[in-house]
């Protein structure tokens, strides 16, 4: 009885329900829901026509197509604005040249194609003492091939036992390989003859801190350097302010006792190598060089540029700037050929683990021997291996001054007559050799980094993109996106809503 009550009296106040289900609307079906509801209430151009009062399938297809067409066009300009922030976000200006006071003449260093020069090999075997079983013609023999295998170029494979013979040798008389160079190598003396400065002559080998030449090492061995002193920390480069070939340096250089050597290095010649690079730097092989012909003039033009950055564009990640600064090693100044100078070490100790005469050493080497004539057969075996060393942390310097060069040469006259005063009271033969480092230029052109593309630009570029193919603003967009990911998810959430049959009381139940 109690349950037909209940349902008489559902029946008396008109209440007839379906029960709830969990039955969910089908995702197509939502979207399609949701998509119609956009299409009315949306301020968009061209979404408006869309709508089933405002066109027929046929003008709908049309206008469909025109949304979805300008939508992949907007996606792919935005693709490429994404990627050219991302990926070049700056671009290089030329900036306001500066005067040639304000760098530093650029460090000029000579070095010998030849490790050995036969002329000191022979005296300098003369004078050692010669272990049993060997003979001073077989000293030198191997000298050449044996000393050359940490710098030079070798066309072929050494056999071990010169660089086992040579260590016996030096063993015998206490020397070292650093101590053997010195004395088999370039002399600088006898390679510099006379020099010149800026009109003015100088001694080439004196107590000065800028006109003088020191015995330097590099990638090739023993080198003759000016403007550069690797052993002084407090030596500040010289600055000029002339060009032209008479505002530079000049120097008379000669190849004897040199002359045809070559039995070891880089060249079957008797040219001598310039070398161009900054003040502070090791030369690597990365500087500018030029060969310098014997009874020939060298004109060599120095073209310097400045290169730097805006601010905005040092507030960059490293990843983005692809350049270091000197905070972001912890050094006041970052120079990248201490850093490659730096991996090349490290390489070498890993391989070979000594440290090979030629390379700068600093304190933080101390833990490490030098190497000796037995290293001689690693470093054959790894030479191939270090010129292909490419080191990923040392990236260009984002604020640097970069030398080129250019050279043109002349052979000499020899009518011995010259308005150049750096020629009196000579005689040029066929084996001297003359070369003019000059600035070319008057002032020093400067590249600039700036930023193109900033975040702000960024979001001011996709605004116009959407804005140009399909009018859509900021707003129209975070409009969308309510819709697909806040309106469609509930409604596929949402359950049928109960069926509800409204049935009215009849007059006669009615008291």
């Amino acid at each position: 009885m109690k349950t037909k009550v209940e349902n008489d009296e559902r029946k008396v106040y008109g209440m007839k329900t379906s029960p709830k289900t969990n039955e969910k609307i089908g995702f197509w079906s939502a979207l399609k829901c949701i998509w119609l509801d956009y299409i009315d209430h949306t301020p968009v151009h061209g979404f408006f026509y869309l709508r089933a009062s405002e066109s027929t399938g046929f003008e709908r297809i049309i206008w469909s197509t025109v949304i979805v067409a300008s939508f992949i066009v907007g996606v792919i300009l935005l693709a490429h604005l994404v990627a050219k922030f991302v990926t070049s976000p700056f671009q290089i200006t030329a900036g306001h040249p500066e005067m040639l006071m304000r760098i530093p003449f650029p460090s000029i260093s000579i070095c010998h194609s030849q490790t050995v020069i036969d002329f000191h090999a022979r005296n300098f075997v003369d004078k050692m003492k010669i272990p049993n079983g060997i003979t001073k013609s077989d000293i030198l023999q191997m000298l050449p091939s044996a000393l050359g295998t940490f710098t030079d170029i070798q066309w072929r494979t050494i056999d071990i036992n010169y660089f086992t013979t040579i260590n016996e040798v030096l063993e015998a008389n206490r020397l070292s390989v650093f101590d053997t160079v010195r004395a088999v190598g370039m002399k600088c003396p006898d390679l510099i003859r006379r020099c010149s400065f800026n009109k003015e002559r100088f001694t080439c080998f004196q107590d000065h801190p800028y006109l003088t030449f020191r015995e330097t090492m590099s990638y090739m061995g023993i080198c003759c350097s000016f403007n550069y002193a690797p052993d002084n920390s407090s030596f500040e480069p010289m600055t000029i302010n002339s060009f032209g070939v008479r505002g530079g340096l000049s120097f008379i250089g000669s190849s004897f006792p040199h002359l045809n050597d070559g039995t070891s290095g880089k060249l079957f010649s008797d040219g001598f190598f310039l070398i161009m690079h900054p003040p502070y730097d090791f030369p690597t092989e990365y500087a500018s060089m030029q060969l310098l012909e014997v009874g020939k003039v060298t004109l060599v033009g120095i073209y310097p540029t400045i290169s730097t950055l805006s601010a905005a564009v040092k507030a960059l990640p490293i990843a983005s700037r692809k350049c270091l600064i000197g905070s972001d090693v912890d050094l006041p100044i970052y120079r990248r050929p201490a850093c490659t100078i730096q991996c090349l070490k490290m390489f070498i100790y890993e391989k070979c683990d000594c440290h090979p005469y030629f390379l700068p050493f600093d304190n933080n080497n101390s833990g490490i021997r030098n190497c000796t004539m037995l290293d001689g057969n690693c470093f054959q075996k790894i030479y191939v291996d270090m010129k292909k060393i490419r080191c990923g942390s040392c990236l260009p310097g984002c604020e640097d001054i970069h030398y080129k060069m250019s050279s043109a040469m002349v052979s000499y006259s020899y009518a011995n007559t010259s308005i150049n005063p750096m020629y009196e009271a000579t005689s040029v033969t066929k084996q001297e050799f003359t070369a003019h480092v000059y600035f070319a230029g008057s002032t020093v052109p400067v590249r600039k980094t700036v930023l193109t593309v900033s975040f702000v630009d960024l979001l001011s570029n996709l605004g116009g993109v959407f804005s140009l193919v399909l009018g859509m603003s900021a707003f129209s967009i975070l409009e969308l996106l309510y819709y697909l990911c806040i309106k469609l998810p509930k409604s596929i959430r949402k359950s049928k809503t109960p069926e509800i049959i409204t049935i009215h009381p009849a007059n006669n139940m009615v008291r």
